[in-house]
């Protein structure tokens, strides 16, 4: 990883140079990743936009613009608007041999019906790509389909818990506030 941490630090160094920024001044986290959408620098360099598109985009102290770079890079990584995200998955009957999932959907949503396992959106189409994400939760596991987009998110962050808890927030903050 000494690689990739040295590329960032040239890129942070390209970065400070470009935006006039110090770079004394600058807080991140441990890992490098800065600003309110804790972009590492190369993502930085690569996704930022202005909200105002005036040029710059300040991801350190305007949320907007955070906002929009956090959207350009949803948009660059081929999100699909208006497509589902996830659906919590049942399991009408007892699985076995079911292979190890990959986070980028593979298989098609028929195929995990074909085996008995049921999505909680009846809406979608069966020859939707998508995968089985398993999550541990306090007392046990959820099973979820994940698709196209939950997969972009997590090109944002790896983890699919993070995906989850994104999915999760964005679904209750669009049911409180008429869009």
């Amino acid at each position: 990883r000494a690689s990739f941490f040295k590329s960032e630090l040239a890129k942070f160094l390209e970065l400070t140079s470009k935006e006039k920024l110090d770079p004394l001044a600058i807080k991140g986290s441990y890992a490098g990743a800065m600003g309110f959408s804790q972009f590492m620098p190369s993502s930085y360099l690569a996704y930022a936009k202005s909200f105002e598109d005036d040029g710059s985009a300040d991801l350190i102290s305007d949320p907007a613009d955070a906002i929009a770079s956090v959207a350009n890079y949803l948009k660059v990584h081929r999100w699909q608007q208006g497509e589902p995200v996830a659906t919590k998955a049942t399991f009408t009957r007892k699985v076995t041999n079911l292979n190890k999932q990959v986070i980028k959907p593979k298989n098609k949503l028929s195929d995990y019906t074909a085996l008995g396992i049921k999505p909680a959106a009846n809406q979608i189409p069966g020859s939707t790509p998508a995968t089985l994400v398993i999550l541990d939760n306090e007392s046990d596991k959820e099973h979820w389909y994940g698709f196209y987009n939950f997969y972009v998110i997590t090109r944002y962050n790896r983890s699919p818990m993070y995906a989850m808890a994104v999915y999760q927030l964005a679904e209750a903050m669009k049911s409180k506030k008429d869009w």
